[in-house]
Parts: C-alpha cells; sequence; structure tokens
C-alpha cells in the first residue's frame, strides 16, 4: 500500500522551482526549446487555451507566455523532486499557461536533452486551467520571488470559463463548434462569405 504524499510547503517549491527555471533558460537546450516555440506557433494557439488571452499576438506574447509556461513546469519538476510522486507535481496553471507548457513538452526531444542535462523531471500540467488566486501555485509562484502573475495571462478559471464561453459563441457564429472540434465550413476552391455555412 503506497501513502499518500503531501505537496511541500510554497516557500520550499516555490524557492526550488525558481531555482529550476533559471537553469532551463540559461542552458543551450533552453534556448532552443524557446527558439523552437516561437518558430511554430499554430502547434500552440488553441480555440479555447490561448486565445482566451485579450488581443492575443504570437509576435508580442510568445515570450511572455514561453516564460510562464517554464515557471509552471519548473514549479512541477520542483514538487515531483521534492515529493517523488508525479500526481501532486500536477500542479494547477492557468488555462493559457498551460497550453504553452503543453506545447513545451510536445519538443519532445528537446525536452528529453534538456532534463537528461539538468537532471529533473518535466511533469504535465492537467489541471484545465483550475488555476485560482491564492492557491498553491499562486503561493509557491510568490515564494519563487517571481513577483505577482501576470494576470494577462494567469486567468482564474470563472474568467476563463467566461472568456472560453464567449469565444464559443462568436466561433458559432461563423460554423465553429465544440472548441473547434467540429466545424461546417466547406472549403470549397474559391472561398466566399457564403462558403461559411451554419
Amino acid at each position: 500500500m503506497t501513502r499518500p504524499t503531501t505537496t511541500p510547503p510554497p516557500t520550499i517549491a516555490g524557492r526550488r522551482a525558481a531555482t529550476l527555471a533559471d537553469r532551463i533558460t540559461g542552458c543551450e537546450e533552453g534556448r532552443h526549446l524557446e527558439a523552437a516555440i516561437r518558430s511554430h506557433p499554430d502547434r500552440w494557439a488553441t480555440v479555447t487555451g490561448v486565445a482566451v488571452v485579450a488581443r492575443l499576438d504570437a509576435a508580442t506574447d510568445t515570450g511572455p507566455l514561453f516564460r510562464e509556461a517554464i515557471r509552471l513546469l519548473a514549479l512541477s519538476a520542483a514538487v515531483h523532486e521534492l515529493t517523488g510522486d508525479s500526481a501532486p507535481a500536477a500542479v494547477t496553471g492557468s488555462a493559457p499557461v498551460e497550453c504553452m507548457a503543453r506545447a513545451v513538452l510536445a519538443q519532445h526531444t528537446l525536452c528529453r536533452w534538456l532534463t537528461q542535462r539538468l537532471g529533473f523531471t518535466l511533469i504535465e500540467p492537467c489541471s484545465d486551467g483550475t488555476y485560482r488566486p491564492g492557491d498553491y501555485t499562486h503561493r509557491s509562484y510568490l515564494a519563487a520571488g517571481w513577483g505577482e502573475p501576470d494576470p494577462r495571462y494567469w486567468l482564474d478559471v470563472d474568467e476563463t470559463s467566461r472568456r472560453v464561453a464567449m469565444l464559443h459563441q462568436i466561433f458559432a457564429s461563423i460554423g465553429i463548434h465544440a472548441g473547434g472540434r467540429r466545424h461546417d465550413l466547406r472549403f470549397n476552391p474559391q472561398f466566399s462569405a457564403g462558403d461559411v455555412g451554419i
């Protein structure tokens, strides 16, 4: 029988996360990872993840989102390192930050090289954007010395739900449904406004 693992105090996890984030961004593989993310925004700019960021522009938002994703991944890695358990290491994140973190992890080869060099495990976030100010992630983030999370990217779960509902309405009006998983677009050879059907 395994005993349940509790998360370490945010002050300890936060300080360790700060060290890990600096190591990621300071090594050659970390720089290659950021370059790969910048060169392929089509892999992470999703309908209900990053799209909830107001006035999103991949040209200017990639860098800050990448930084926040590395911080979230570093926090997860720190909790995993401190507990030896992947369950508590799946800390909460906001939808845009988690989306970018998944894009980082999709760079499998670079992530494998990075973790081999630095000697820790990256854990995929799996909270589906359930971040709330004052939660464990928030307290650990502050303890890492990163200041308050940028509210542009760290949306709480209620605001995310509100924005996602708005996006669903907008997308449905042009025939895109279920968060982009189903649409009624016909893609005729010569596209015109009449080709978008509901």
